[in-house]
């Protein structure tokens, strides 16, 4: 019946790998071939920010210099981050608004899917339901996703190690890199942590990190 001490630290103990990721200063703008591409959304209506994160997947070959002179190729599966955008209530479009209208993002979200394939959409499960119906019915696999303490932990877990592996290929988004860096992990259990941002300091965001 023991409860454990919450212990918080960066998520990210070595965060020069985050760096070492940044590979393009600028978000993909055409397709490249019939490759598939697939997006999170994270809605909000009103304070946190509604962020979208597309990425697809290339198989890439790395060369390794070995001790002995030789050099070692291997393939491996990189993912590649094309759009990663958040908007919120400061934005121009949404002047003199008290909520994020949605239709903005629609909008946005049907231009994506005319110039790249997208093979699948994923919402978080806050205020999604309609969307999700209105881009089923225009044919666009969408679906929702519950946003639990274990999905929380399993998918960071995973974008962890992309990083690490350097199997992330991002570009140079200033605050989606700043939250990368900023992010605590919290133990709350023998096996489990959720991974948030932090209540105090420069970075108080985590909205691009969920949808990477």
């Amino acid at each position: 019946g023991a409860e454990f001490s919450t212990t918080i630290s960066g998520f990210f103990k070595y965060p020069e790998k985050i760096d070492s990721c940044v590979l393009r200063q600028e978000e993909t703008f055409v397709s490249t071939g019939n490759v598939g591409h697939y997006i999170a959304v994270d809605p909000s209506a009103n304070d946190n920010g509604y962020a979208i994160a597309m990425v697809h997947v290339e198989i890439r070959e790395k060369i390794t210099t070995l001790e002995n002179g030789k050099e070692k190729k291997e393939k491996k599966q990189v993912v590649v981050l094309d759009k990663w955008k958040v908007w919120n209530l400061k934005d121009p479009e949404f002047e003199g608004m008290q909520y994020i209208d949605e239709e903005i993002i629609h909008e946005y979200l049907n231009n994506l899917f005319q110039r790249f394939r997208v093979v699948k959409l994923v919402y978080d499960q806050f205020d999604s339901t309609q969307s999700i119906v209105k881009f089923r019915k225009a044919g666009v696999n969408a679906m929702k996703t519950p946003f639990s303490r274990y999905y929380n932990t399993k998918i960071y877990k995973n974008l962890r190690d992309l990083i690490y592996d350097e199997r992330l290929d991002l570009f140079n988004n200033e605050l989606g890199i700043k939250e990368l860096k900023s992010l605590q992990e919290k133990r709350v259990g023998k096996k489990q942590f959720l991974v948030e941002a932090p209540t105090m300091g420069e970075i108080t965001t985590d909205d691009l990190c969920d949808v990477l």
